[in-house]
């Protein structure tokens, strides 16, 4: 299915499942609730935007692209990815939202993604998560465990923190740039955390 420009507002969407392929480009979702989706087939919203907006319950066998997109005050929480399985979310604008309450079993990709006041909080990712060329600005990890490899390698952190999280393999941070980002109850493997030279 393809869909072009389409709104949808104020709106309840329980239980979908999406077993074919499913393309949306320069839609807008605002104040809706978006609840227990199966997404069995490749998945895509380009340079659309939701705001005010819950997703919770959402299971990605396959792939999850938010490529381009801008989020504002939303919530995603409780969303399973599956081994094998992609995550894409190089948001070009994501303000006030939160990734709570959830288990990534496969890829996920934050490249290029600008995130503020943005929160990370019980989440697990058990493959690779690419944060490469990242923007941060007001970012918190709380209770999240890095796995695999966690890639920040030039990106820029300012005012962000750390607290409860677990980096079980090293930072790859090379270029990385941080400026008032703290660490609190937070580990890293002897061979390596992020660049002491930020």
């Amino acid at each position: 299915a393809e869909l072009k420009g389409c709104k949808i507002s104020d709106s309840r969407i329980m239980s979908l499942v999406v077993k074919e392929g499913l393309f949306a480009d320069g839609c807008s979702i605002s104040k809706s609730k978006m609840h227990n989706f199966e997404l069995r087939g490749k998945v895509s919203f380009l340079h659309s935007s939701m705001s005010s907006t819950t997703l919770k319950g959402i299971q990605i066998y396959e792939l999850f692209k938010l490529t381009g997109m801008k989020l504002n005050n939303v919530e995603l929480s409780s969303i399973q990815l599956s081994k094998n399985a992609i995550l894409g979310m190089d948001f070009v604008e994501a303000t006030n939202s939160r990734l709570e309450n959830s288990t990534m079993e496969g890829f996920v990709l934050f490249e290029e993604a600008v995130l503020s006041k943005f929160v990370f909080k019980n989440v697990e990712f058990k493959d690779m998560v690419d944060f490469e060329d990242s923007n941060l600005n007001n970012v918190r990890f709380e209770n999240v465990i890095f796995h695999d490899l966690a890639i920040f390698e030039g990106a820029k952190l300012h005012k962000c923190s750390f607290k409860n999280v677990v980096f079980k393999k090293p930072v790859k941070s090379r270029n990385a740039k941080l400026s008032k980002t703290t660490f609190e109850q937070t580990t890293f493997p002897r061979d390596g955390g992020f660049n002491k030279d930020y």
